[in-house]
């Protein structure tokens, strides 16, 4: 399966691009917002992708950054969610507001996508609403410091094995990560942020 591709872009196409890696085209459906904000023809590009194969096609979806990418793979676990109608998701709202709709139970911003009507919303909400790792994208400070390799899921069970119930650890995170996102390097240092929320420093 190819997971990463490295190379330079030489077309840009209504819903994707085309790579070239050593003299091969790669034919990668990205979200729309990327080739409007991000992506141009000759800029060289390390892209995430997911491969996802049919009896009758092969199909490479690509993200620039690592949290697109696993957004993208739990959104295709719900019941009804195919490649395309997850890239559109991904393509009207960027990563951190989708984790942050998923978690307050946002349907009417879910359901303004294209292609999700309000069952599909729902499914969503209900899925995977609680997902812990939802934390660490839930807003831009947060998706930094998820690159910076701090693990808010882990802190949340941190919190938990403290005496807060599950709600109110993910609540403290989300607070502690939208206040002081840029600023936490360390799990110690987002566990301190959280217990001053909370009222436990």
């Amino acid at each position: 399966m190819i997971s990463q591709l490295y190379g330079s872009i030489i077309a840009c196409e209504k819903d994707g691009v085309i790579i070239d890696v050593h003299g091969v085209g790669y034919s990668v459906s990205v979200p729309a917002r990327s080739i409007e904000n991000e992506l141009s023809v000759g800029l060289t590009v390390r892209m995430h992708t997911v491969m996802i194969v049919r009896q009758d096609a092969m199909e490479l979806f690509g993200f620039t950054t690592t949290v697109e990418r696993e957004l993208f793979r739990m959104l295709l676990r719900v019941s009804g969610v195919g490649p395309k109608v997850a890239l559109a998701i991904l393509s009207a709202l960027p990563a951190g507001d989708l984790a942050l709709a998923l978690i307050e139970g946002d349907n009417r911003r879910l359901e303004s996508v294209s292609g999700v009507g309000k069952k599909t919303a729902g499914r969503l909400i209900v899925e995977l609403k609680d997902k812990p790792e939802l934390m660490e994208y839930c807003s831009e400070a947060a998706e930094k410091t998820a690159e910076a390799g701090v693990k808010a899921s882990e802190v949340v069970k941190m919190l938990e094995s403290l005496g807060c119930t599950a709600e109110e650890a993910r609540k403290a995170v989300k607070s502690a990560l939208k206040r002081e996102g840029k600023a936490i390097s360390t799990e110690e240092e987002l566990l301190a942020v959280c217990l001053e929320i909370l009222g436990r420093k």
